[in-house]
């Protein structure tokens, strides 16, 4: 037996995990980050683990279904390309938490 998922369907295909959003962010968080990917802020996701990163900036852009996110994103940026922090428009932007030993980010970025 095989199973497919039709071309039609209207429910986007992604690996976003809402289950590790809510783990790692409370519902609290998860309402504030809901509120400032809808008015498209700069947002700055960190964590010192890869795969959490990546989960929380896929459930993140993924979060305003039916809407897609039509800024930069970026779930997993090298440390070595953070001046991207600087660019005058929104972005969603995973690093991992070691930046904040190396730098401050603008504070026009919200850091979740």
């Amino acid at each position: 037996i095989t199973f497919t998922q039709p071309e039609d369907l209207p429910l986007p295909r992604s690996g976003a995990g809402f289950r590790q959003l809510l783990m790692n962010l409370g519902p609290d968080n998860c309402m504030m980050l809901l509120l400032c990917v809808l008015t498209e802020q700069k947002l700055l996701v960190h964590s010192l683990r890869p795969d959490v990163l990546t989960a929380v900036a896929e459930a993140a852009s993924m979060i305003i279904f039916p809407f897609k996110w039509q800024c930069p994103y970026i779930p997993l940026c090298p440390i070595s390309l953070v001046e991207l922090l600087h660019a005058p428009l929104p972005f969603l932007i995973g690093v991992d938490s070691r930046f904040f030993d190396l730098s401050e980010p603008p504070r026009d970025v919200i850091c979740v």
